[in-house]
């Protein structure tokens, strides 16, 4: 297990949106590629402080070997690759880009292993939505009008404030009643949200993880 003291860059191996990569690359953090995210740090001019995987699809390691980068290899076919990196590494923030947009299969993966693992520091981003596993209880600070949308991957009873539909009273589940395009009036609260599936906006980066 690595221990980071300060938030740390997951890097996939999907499609990297530009405007997310520029917010979170200048915050100089650490990168920790994901298998084939070893060949998208080769690509953007990125050099990662560690590569994990089963590493079938990353092609440059003998490349990253040579500069003195730490590998780690799993094969088990049990779990992915995203879900091989987070188990080895924890740091107070995971900013994970590259894991939204190639796959429906993987982003669906990814999505319960983080809602599963209870891993709500991981934050998914692309240039439109971040998107990350709700905590206990949640604090958001949000434009009026904002979406929030908040899909359960388990049955859930919550209680918010400052969203237009509250959730107080209702029972969310797959397959049930989803929370699809709500929107913020003011700063949002959810308090038992474990088991949702949290989208914002891409802009909400910046007032609820500055740096």
């Amino acid at each position: 297990m690595k221990r980071y003291d300060r938030p740390v860059m997951l890097l996939g191996n999907g499609p990297v949106a530009p405007n997310a990569l520029a917010n979170i690359a200048a915050r100089n953090l650490p990168i920790v590629a994901v298998d084939g995210g070893a060949d998208a740090a080769l690509r953007l001019g990125l050099k990662p402080d560690l590569i994990i995987g089963d590493l079938d699809s990353a092609s440059s390691l003998d490349h990253w070997r040579e500069a003195g980068v730490a590998v780690v290899q799993d094969t088990g076919q049990d779990t992915t690759d995203f879900e091989k990196a987070i188990s080895r590494i924890t740091a107070p923030r995971i900013f994970a880009l590259g894991f939204t947009g190639a796959r429906a299969d993987h982003y669906l993966a990814t999505m319960a292993t983080l809602v599963r693992m209870h891993r709500p520091e991981i934050v998914l981003l692309d240039d439109t939505d971040l998107a990350f596993a709700c905590p206990d209880a949640l604090a958001l600070e949000l434009e009026a009008g904002s979406r929030v949308s908040l899909f359960p991957l388990q049955t859930v009873q919550a209680r918010s404030s400052g969203l237009e539909w509250a959730l107080d009273g209702l029972t969310l589940a797959p397959g049930g009643l989803l929370g699809t395009s709500n929107r913020a009036i003011g700063p949002v609260r959810i308090f038992g949200g474990r088991g949702l599936w949290v989208i914002l906006p891409a802009r909400a980066l910046a007032a609820n993880w500055p740096g």
